[in-house]
């Protein structure tokens, strides 16, 4: 019985294998160490608990010396080596995709587009993981639909889900990211290019699944959601109804659509694309001259 899940409103019964009883004796200022060994690899009980544990203290320590992050000098030197090992346990494999996502937020949930990439550089970029990062891009344009990036994935039967106006907007900031910090124009080139103008295009002329009704309205400002629907970071909802109504133009939305036209502007240039370059710095000095008139302190 979990009293805080309880608290939580959550069902705070659960039912245990309990596999058996394990005593040991000791004697007095006797030390001992105890090993669980659990794996599903077919050689078991070949696998020493000892030699498994120092595999991957080689591992997190290599890691950390990759980064850089960390030199004699360094102030704080322990905490922020355990800042970079922390990060390590939020990457994961999909075997199904064969590429590395980010797990946003144990236990609850598993990689959510919004989530994963405000979290990419920090994890990723700052601690030059470089070729998981590319695996992370790619994850999140692989099932991306009607110019969405999914949401998240169904902790269920992994269904992709798109009730998120603003992971789309993300993926640009974090491509620029990896591009500031890699250099790397080519990967991006061939990977994601024409992914992006497509997300572009959708958010110009609508995307309405799953009731997201997003589309540009023609002060080039983004309008997204219904009086019903809940597509931005703050999607609480009690009962059916939202605990935050935004539907409507969205200031940090809004903000993002001007920074992912910028990132094309960029992009554009580089692919020597004239009329796209042309076209995104018309709407990005339209979308800037709407956002000062109509969001002001």
């Amino acid at each position: 019985f979990y009293i805080e899940e309880e608290k939580r409103g959550f069902d705070p019964i659960e039912n245990h294998a309990i596999p058996g009883r394990y005593e040991i004796e000791l004697k007095p200022n006797e030390e001992k160490n105890i090993s669980f060994v659990f794996s599903l690899e077919e050689n078991i009980d070949e696998i020493k608990a000892e030699d498994v544990i120092k595999q991957e203290e080689v591992r997190l320590k290599k890691i950390v010396t990759d980064t850089g992050l960390i030199n004699e000098n360094t102030e704080d030197k322990e905490l922020i080596e355990d800042f970079i090992i922390t990060t390590d346990s939020f990457i994961a494999y999909r075997p199904s995709f064969g590429l590395h996502t980010i797990i946003a937020g144990y236990p609850w949930f598993l990689d959510w587009g919004r989530d994963s990439l405000i979290a990419f550089e920090g994890l990723l970029l700052k601690t030059k993981r470089f070729d998981i990062a590319k695996e992370v891009l790619l994850t999140f344009i692989r099932d991306i639909k009607y110019g969405l990036v999914p949401n998240g994935y169904s902790g269920y039967d992994n269904r992709p889900l798109y009730n998120s106006a603003d992971a789309s907007l993300l993926l640009f900031e974090e491509i620029k990211k990896y591009i500031n910090y890699t250099n790397d124009y080519k990967f991006i080139k061939d990977n994601f290019y024409i992914c992006l103008k497509k997300i572009i295009e959708a958010y110009i002329t609508g995307i309405d699944v799953d009731d997201n009704n997003i589309y540009m309205e023609r002060d080039g400002l983004i309008h997204s959601g219904t009086i019903n629907t809940q597509n931005t970071w703050m999607d609480v909802k009690y009962d059916g109804i939202p605990a935050t109504p935004r539907n409507g133009k969205p200031v940090e939305i809004n903000a993002m659509w001007y920074n992912a036209l910028k990132v094309m502007v960029e992009l554009a240039e580089y692919q020597k694309d004239e009329s796209k370059k042309e076209k995104y710095e018309r709407m990005a000095n339209k979308c800037k001259k709407s956002f000062r008139e109509k969001f002001y302190n």
